[in-house]
């Protein structure tokens, strides 16, 4: 039923610092993951606006300038 733990069963302070490493390895490449994915969103977020904005830009170049038409007609004629 019981098992007897002999001290040679139990993990030398070289495997601790090993199983440690591996820990601190294992999260990094994690956290790298979760950079390089929302570095990814923010890229796509940032083309999709620039994109936007570019077909809002020549959209309004297009359209009717009327405040420049304004202009005009309040200006005196010299």
């Amino acid at each position: 039923m019981f098992e007897f733990v002999s001290p040679h069963s139990l993990a030398t302070p070289q495997d601790v610092i090993e199983h440690l490493e591996l820990q601190h390895i294992a999260q990094e490449f994690r956290l790298e993951v979760v950079y390089r994915q929302q570095f990814e969103a923010h890229c796509d977020w940032y083309y999709r606006t620039a994109r936007q904005n570019r077909r809002d830009y020549e959209q309004m170049q297009a359209e009717l300038n009327i405040r420049e038409w304004f202009g005009r007609a309040i200006r005196p004629s010299r």
